[in-house]
């Protein structure tokens, strides 16, 4: 894959379970283009949870879009 993202480490407190480390998957990049972007950004989300299953994301235009 040729492309990036960015994941924001963090630390979050849940009442009854303590600490955990979250992260937020940010900016993911591609060179590739069209239907392959999508297949790129799945490889990258999939590497991201491989790294910290933890994940959340925000503002990702919209449902239909990965």
């Amino acid at each position: 894959m040729r492309g990036a993202y960015a994941l924001k480490q963090e630390q979050i407190f849940t009442r009854g379970k303590g600490l955990h480390r979250v992260a937020c998957y940010h900016h993911p990049l591609s060179r590739e283009s069209s239907i392959a972007l999508c297949e790129r950004w799945r490889a990258a989300g999939a590497d991201a949870l491989a790294r910290q299953p933890f994940l959340y994301a925000l503002g990702m235009a919209a449902l239909i879009v990965p």
